[in-house]
């Protein structure tokens, strides 16, 4: 099994937050709660996440690209032999999200050739496959050997609107648009978290869902548009 790396408590980075987790309450005497951290990993953390990763590849014998896998297998991560591995970073980076874990090490370490910047054959490609496998982003990841998070990002930022996207100065109609949007969509948020008289916080835009109020716009602004604007 791998062995964790104790000796090596992983830095947070200076602009993490963290919020300390919950612990069950009990009649025994319990160690503090671990301050849960978010933000980008530190360049202390990251360290570990490779140190652990080339452990882990060495000891199994594995070649990167089979290390790639396992990490990228999402069915897979809670058995062996991919479990095994999770675990070992789990315990190393107790201040961090276990999903927060999971994505950094699957945007680090994978096996797909293109990153960066998109071409328009691209954006083609990614029409084309988002038209025969709506939604499949790890399908249409592994088509364009881009990250599926990557086309993701790309059809719903960019690609979605097409030729009805806006990209000049927003109207005084478009924003009172985004304004009922928004407030549509913190009204449903409200309501589903039983808390109808809350104040617009950080937390309830959080949960808004932008590609609704895009589409309430008619698409003639994209989420990422909507979102920055708001």
């Amino acid at each position: 099994m791998v062995s964790p790396l104790p000796s090596r408590r992983a830095k947070p980075s200076k602009s993490a937050k963290s919020t300390k987790s919950k612990t069950p309450k009990s009649g025994k005497e319990s160690e503090p709660p671990v301050e849960i951290i978010s933000g980008p990993f530190s360049k202390d953390e990251l360290s570990i996440i490779t140190s652990i990763i080339d452990t882990y590849r060495n000891e199994k014998g594995l070649t990167q690209q089979a290390v790639n896998n396992i990490i990228q297998d999402t069915q897979g991560a809670r058995q062996d032999p991919a479990l095994e591995l999770w675990l070992v970073l789990f315990e190393s980076l107790p201040h961090r999200n276990r999903q927060a874990i999971y994505k950094v090490c699957r945007r680090r370490f994978h096996n797909y050739s293109k990153r960066g910047k998109w071409t328009p054959e691209e954006d083609q490609e990614l029409r084309d496959a988002y038209t025969m496998t709506p939604d499949k982003w790890k399908v249409i990841g592994k088509k364009l050997e881009r990250m599926p998070e990557d086309c993701r990002d790309r059809w719903r930022n960019y690609i979605k609107c097409g030729t009805e996207r806006k990209s000049d100065v927003w109207s005084e109609k478009e924003e009172i648009a985004l304004h009922e949007a928004v407030e549509n969509c913190l009204r449903k948020v409200r309501e589903m978290e039983n808390q109808e008289d809350a104040p617009p916080s950080e937390t309830l835009v959080k949960a808004v869902s932008w590609s609704v109020v895009s589409d309430k716009l008619g698409n003639t602004r994209s989420r990422l548009q909507c979102m920055v604007k708001w």
